[in-house]
């Protein structure tokens, strides 16, 4: 899932208080640690054997939903938070995460639309009216671009857009926060699938959907997300400031109409505990410049999470 607006829009893990089934809830409370932890292969296996004896256990389908969107398996996620929504057509929570995962995709409009009928359902849903708000900068960002795309001397255009890519920005680096106290008949949420609680062990299974989501964004151009996948300690090319590199890929991400980002033919190696290396052909495609490259990125567990820190072409 849909991170940076995938980050800021948030990805509820609610447990609800429908009944569970045959599969005892301690089990399923198993497979939550599993989830806070990044443990997702181990996770979607617990959870594919608790609905293998019960295949309408909400609690099961609904994490093995968030499950399948930290795996990078998009579509899976979709079609799980779909068949819900339809199934439970009073519970805001599907819809919103649907919405989460068509952002990650860059489809806004179904994001939008999405949040209206969590919202519909539940108005007092306070995740969803914050996700909407997200996702209204969002297309609002897309629409200035437009904007200044077929008039480049639009200044109230231009600096409309650099106030709400500044706003997208800054919000893919809040944490978000999933509880949601208005939510009557509801468990407190859990925000695996956005902010894992970091653990001191990192998890390897973590790191090919990490370069996959990576991908995604830039594909998305969702600048915030692209740069939230940068550690702290990732040190620019070319003697470029953070500040200075950081602004041009903002341009490069914003200026095609349409970029395709492609990973393959991908070899990881860990070293130290917390450090892993990904090498792969990366395949860009816009209406702009195309290319194909042997790339190497190097990768820091940071924050619960794997995040570069050097990226390099091999020559």
């Amino acid at each position: 899932m849909s991170r940076a607006l995938k980050r800021a829009l948030a990805l509820s893990v609610f447990v609800t208080a429908l009944g569970t089934g045959p599969a005892p809830a301690a089990d399923l409370d198993a497979v939550r640690a599993m989830v806070r932890d990044g443990r997702y292969v181990q996770a979607l296996e617990q959870l594919d054997e608790a609905l293998a004896g019960d295949s309408g256990n909400v609690q099961a389908r609904f994490l093995r939903g968030v499950v399948l969107a930290e795996l990078g398996r998009v579509d899976d996620a979709i079609t799980v938070f779909r068949q819900l929504a339809e199934d439970l057509p009073n519970m805001p929570e599907p819809h919103n995460n649907l919405a989460v995962l068509y952002a990650e995709r860059g489809d806004y409009d179904r994001a939008r639309d999405a949040l209206l009928d969590a919202i519909h359902t539940h108005p007092s849903y306070a995740t969803a009216h914050e996700n909407l708000g997200d996702v209204y900068a969002k297309l609002a960002s897309i629409a200035y671009d437009k904007a200044l795309r077929l008039d480049g001397t639009n200044a109230s255009a231009r600096s409309k857009l650099s106030l709400i890519d500044e706003f997208l920005s800054v919000a893919s680096d809040i944490p978000a926060t999933n509880a949601d106290p208005a939510a009557p008949g509801m468990a407190p949420a859990t925000s695996a699938a956005v902010s894992p609680t970091p653990v001191a062990v990192p998890d390897p299974d973590a790191l090919l959907p990490a370069l996959a989501a990576w991908s995604r964004a830039w594909s998305a151009a969702d600048v915030g997300g692209y740069l939230a996948f940068y550690a702290r300690s990732f040190v620019p090319p070319r003697g470029l400031s953070r500040a200075a590199w950081e602004r041009e890929r903002r341009m490069r991400l914003r200026n095609p109409r349409s970029i395709e980002v492609e990973v393959s033919d991908v070899r990881t190696s860990f070293g130290d505990p917390g450090e892993a290396e990904v090498t792969f052909t990366q395949s860009y495609r816009s209406d702009l410049y195309e290319d194909e490259v042997l790339k190497r990125l190097r990768f820091a567990w940071e924050d619960g999470r794997w995040k570069i820190t050097a990226e390099t072409e091999v020559q």
